[in-house]
């Protein structure tokens, strides 16, 4: 772009690599100047926020938490106006009657009531008005709103007693008797005791209620006072919340309290205008008889942490507790950490609480930002663009989020009760008549978790958000009322695990439990609503480190199998309603097998496996095979000292591979691995010692390492020594090979690799191999993939013989910066060595099942002839005009108005392989009504092959070299031959479309073996 102006290339640079110090420059800035007043920076805070890059997260954060002040004001002007008198004199409601404003007003607060956007801080911050019908308003909007839905009708009173202002009304939580609910907004803390009194006077009876709730508000000493410090305010309001944990520890003041059944304590102290209050709850000790802060329930209202559940984030093994609001307020974030074990897996808690607004409320959120969802939400039901909604929100925060959590949990409760018409996709005006019955609730749930996975659980996926659970409650006329709970499991990136649950009393406990709706009992099934999250579980850990390695964990790819096979069947239209995939794994018939032990097939747990190496016989019922075709996947285990290859690995991975030849089965191998193990004998690690060759300077290097006598006594099966004798009389046994008294640990691995490579190449021979890259594949898992033949790259993912950093030191500097300039798919997609890429495992997954669909059952068998869709007797409309466009002649093509032209073989069933490699050349698998053939055909026009710049020679560039069409070069010669040698394996009948004028016979061209 710059290539002429090379100052300014230099001077883009600098400012990319002074990031950081311009971050801290301008966030020193926003202190010092923006704070005063950030509404008048307010572009400029818009553009900051909307940068969503980590390296850039403090900086936005900041941003936003400065535009949230400007919100904030602009949110108090919006609600003084709506719910005062000064909205009547607008010219579309000047002739509105006292009781039509009376409405209108009424309707304002309802809006508020049910907003989504966090009108909480806006409304607290209105407490002081000096205009007593709008203070009055505005608390009364405030109590409804932290209240709904459990607030008794009618309920609020308010009062003024001396200079504080008392608000009392019952609410409800499913008890039998009412609660009562007392606030107090003052602002001086001497009056704390007696308001506390005389709200709580004549409240007795309220005492059997046990439950009951009071919120102490202390507004701004001096709302006059703008405090241009934010350390110096939170530093004032800390005090007074100081204070006031005093006060509420009096005796006096503990025996009103008590008096009155009251457990819980909200206290608030309000701040300038354009911060946020400061919030804390206290609950009774029945221990000491006094109240004490819950830690836990700090920054929310004790009604909204009931609904938000957060007593259930009290995680065993974790000891910190970090709480941080999104940049909207609309999601509360916890983070929990363990800081006496800094390595433990971080775990992020979302919590939300979702209001659903009508469609004229005047508070509503923004859209959503992103195109492809916002366009497929219009097709949502009422209920699942709800959730959609917030679940975008809070994947935007998580995206801007600094820290990267291992594990994220996020739970949305939604307020209203839903009708079963509102959990109906939109279609049209047409009315829906939906049953009322439990197993129409649990479709309709099941297929709207399933929709929003479809649109983001890629997303979430790659942000590490494990599960989501939404609480929702039913109206229905029928068995399906009452509260349900979804929890979707993101299992990969587009495969997951929808359980719907029940809330239900349990006759023993008296307690809530998650009951399963459907037939089969799913993992909640039993357990207690209230019972905190559990430690995660030994597959959760290992996924999470199969995600850390950007790959599936091992034993998901059954269910990616499967989800695969629905996809597929959903393509044609005839319906199966059998078990899609059945897998049974392979095992060694001995616990301690090895070279020569037979594999047999066990019904086992995920995760038992004591190896690096699974396998499976897969029963799948295809379009193909309805009945049901068997294949054999092998997969490395990523989280099994990262996918190595020692002895027993090697020993599995052979008698695999010969079980599907004996069979044969087609093979398909899930690679992920780190190549060879190379282990390290910590026996002799621990105890060896270097002979120097000058002991005061290290760097001329060493004669040899020795162990004492005393420690070869010890571990001499460990190593090969001799024996030597120093002038000294000091004994040394001088080692000359380490042995470990482990397996597996040094060239044993190197034999393992050689005889699994010679049973994968003779396993192309006698059957049909596939290997999917779905993670990095190093060292002796390259060579598999080549051996393999027929390979699948995922397109971020590198096939590779040595690391990078391992070739720099070998040339002594930096070369390489990354695995994926030496085997990425821009080198082994161009090379040959793999024939199709994909952008992720599902995809990966749905390729095999493609390919398989051209393949026999068991390899010479008969190839499966499927009925076409694409009439066999339909003319070829295709006509090339001036050249030939091969792929149109395959495959047909759309014209100029969109109609398409037949091709020679069936519509949609040809897939082209090495598509990136020798492009004179195409080859690919078709369909000729119905049956599996192999296609090579002539690429016409002139194409460009681009040579890559080799990194180890610095005068080297990218170039770009032409090849003329219809002429045969070494590469595509190659590809060419490549091709007929598969179709051949596979038992295709072949279709040349032959329009070669030979081949190329330069001098390069000869140079190069054509």
């Amino acid at each position: 772009q710059n290539s002429k102006d090379l100052q300014k290339v230099v001077d883009i640079v600098l400012s990319h690599q002074g990031v950081r110090s311009k971050t801290k420059l301008i966030l020193t800035l926003m202190e010092k100047l923006v704070y005063p007043n950030p509404a008048a920076y307010r572009d400029q805070l818009i553009r900051f926020s909307s940068l969503n890059h980590k390296r850039y997260y403090k900086l936005a954060l900041k941003a936003s938490e400065l535009l949230e002040q400007t919100k904030l004001s602009e949110l108090r002007t919006s609600i003084v106006r709506n719910l005062s008198a000064l909205e009547m004199f607008t010219e579309e409601r000047a002739g509105f009657s006292l009781q039509e404003k009376k409405l209108a007003i009424n309707e304002s607060m309802g809006d508020l009531v049910s907003a989504p956007l966090p009108v909480e801080d806006a409304l607290i911050s209105l407490f002081d008005c000096i205009d007593q019908t709008l203070q009055q308003r505005v608390i009364e909007t405030y109590i409804s709103r932290l209240y709904q839905p459990q607030l008794v009708k009618d309920s609020i009173q308010l009062k003024y007693q001396d200079s504080a202002v008392i608000a009392l009304w019952e609410f409800n939580e499913g008890h039998p008797d009412n609660r009562l609910g007392a606030m107090v907004i003052l602002k001086s803390l001497e009056s704390v005791s007696t308001a506390i009194g005389a709200a709580l006077k004549d409240r007795s009876h309220y005492a059997s209620s046990a439950g009951n709730t009071v919120h102490i508000v202390l507004l701004d000493a001096d709302t006059q006072t703008n405090t241009t410090e934010d350390s110096g305010d939170n530093d004032q309001a800390q005090d007074r919340m100081d204070k006031l944990s005093v006060i509420l520890k009096q005796d006096i003041v503990t025996a009103d309290l008590c008096a009155a059944g009251v457990k819980v304590i909200s206290c608030i102290v309000q701040r300038d205008g354009a911060l946020m209050p400061m919030r804390r709850t206290f609950l009774l000790s029945e221990e000491k008889l006094c109240y004490e802060e819950e830690p836990i329930l700090r920054h929310v209202e004790p009604p909204l942490s009931a609904l938000l559940e957060l007593d259930k984030l009290k995680v065993k093994g974790y000891n910190e507790m970090k709480y941080t609001p999104s940049r909207d307020r609309q999601w509360h974030i916890y983070t929990l950490r363990n800081t006496e074990n800094p390595k433990m897996l971080h775990r992020v808690f979302f919590r939300t609480l979702v209001r659903q607004p009508s469609a004229g409320n005047r508070f509503m959120s923004g859209h959503i930002n992103d195109v492809e969802v916002g366009h497929a939400e219009e097709s949502l039901s009422f209920t699942s663009s709800s959730i959609l909604r917030s679940l975008m929100t809070a994947i935007e925060e998580l995206e801007l989020h600094a820290i990267r959590t291992g594990h994220s949990h996020m739970y949305l409760c939604i307020l209203k009760e839903q009708k079963l018409l509102d959990l109906v996709p939109v279609s049209g005006n047409t009315v829906v008549d939906v049953g009322q019955d439990e197993a129409t609730a649990c479709s309709l749930m099941k297929e709207m978790a399933l929709k929003i996975h479809e649109l983001v659980g890629a997303r979430m996926h790659h942000l590490s958000v494990c599960q989501w659970e939404v609480k929702l409650k039913l109206d229905s006329d029928g068995p399906a009322s009452g509260s349900w709970r979804v929890v979707t499991t993101n299992v990969t990136s587009h495969t997951c695990t929808v359980d719907i649950y029940r809330e239900v009393e349990d006759t023993d406990s008296q307690k809530l439990v998650y009951h399963y709706a459907a037939s089969s009992p799913g993992p909640l099934h039993g357990v207690t609503l209230s019972n905190s999250y559990q430690p995660l579980s030994v597959i959760d850990l290992k996924r999470c480190s199969a995600r850390n390695n950007r790959t599936t964990y091992c034993y998901d790819f059954p269910l990616a199998f499967e989800t695969a096979v629905r996809k597929s069947w959903a393509n044609v239209s005839s319906e199966n309603n059998q078990c899609y995939v059945k897998a049974t794994e392979l095992v060694f018939a001995d616990k301690n097998g090895s070279w020569g032990t037979p594999i047999v097939p066990m019904q086992r747990a995920a995760g038992l496996n004591d190896i690096g190496m699974v396998a499976w016989i897969l029963d799948m019922s295809t379009p193909e095979f309805p009945s049901g075709r068997q294949i054999i996947v092998i997969a490395n285990d990523i989280t099994f000292r990262a996918g190595s290859f020692g002895p027993r690995e090697d020993a599995f991975f052979e008698a695999v591979t010969n079980l599907a030849c004996e069979r044969k089965l087609p093979l398909i191998y899930m690679a992920a691995n780190s190549g060879a193990r190379i282990g390290i004998a910590d026996e002799v690690k621990s105890c060896f010692r270097v002979e120097w060759v000058d002991p005061a300077n290290p760097e001329r290097g060493f004669k040899y390492i020795y162990l004492n006598e005393e420690d070869y006594g010890r571990i001499s099966s460990s190593v090969i020594a001799h024996k030597t004798q120093l002038d000294s009389g000091e004994i040394r046994w001088v080692i000359d090979s380490v042995v470990g008294k482990e397996d597996g640990l040094g060239v044993e691995n190197i034999h393992g690799s050689a005889a699994i490579a010679s049973a994968y190449s003779r396993a192309y021979e006698e059957t049909f191999t596939l290997t999917f890259v779905s993670g990095r594949t190093v060292g002796i898992g390259a060579y598999l993939a080549r051996l393999g033949i027929r390979c699948i790259q995922r397109i971020d993912q590198p096939i590779i013989l040595t690391g990078f950093s391992a070739l720099n030191k070998l040339l002594g500097r930096e070369v390489y910066s990354s695995h994926m300039q030496l085997g990425g798919p821009k080198i082994m997609a161009t090379n040959g060595v793999v024939h199709l890429t994909v952008p992720d495992d599902l995809e990966g997954v749905s390729n095999i099942l493609r390919w398989l669909s051209y393949v026999p059952a068991n390899i010479g068998g008969p190839l499966p002839i499927t009925k076409s869709l694409d009439p066999i007797d339909r003319p070829v409309a295709y006509i090339p005009e001036n050249t030939c466009d091969p792929r149109a002649a395959i495959s047909g093509i759309d014209d100029s108005q969109g109609k398409w032209l037949g091709g020679m073989f069936d519509k949609d069933s040809f897939v082209e392989t090495f598509e990136g490699w020798a492009k004179t050349v195409v080859t690919g698998r078709a369909k000729l009504g119905g049956i599996p053939v192999g296609v090579i055909a002539v690429e016409t026009q002139t194409m460009m092959q681009l040579v890559p710049a080799d990194p180890g020679q610095p005068d080297s560039h990218e170039r770009s070299v032409p090849r003329a069409g219809q002429v045969w070069f070494p590469d595509s010669a190659t590809k060419t031959a490549h091709a007929m040698l598969d179709f051949n394996r596979e038992g295709l009948p072949l279709f040349i479309l032959a329009n070669w004028r030979g081949f190329s016979g330069g001098q390069r061209d000869l140079f190069e073996g054509i």
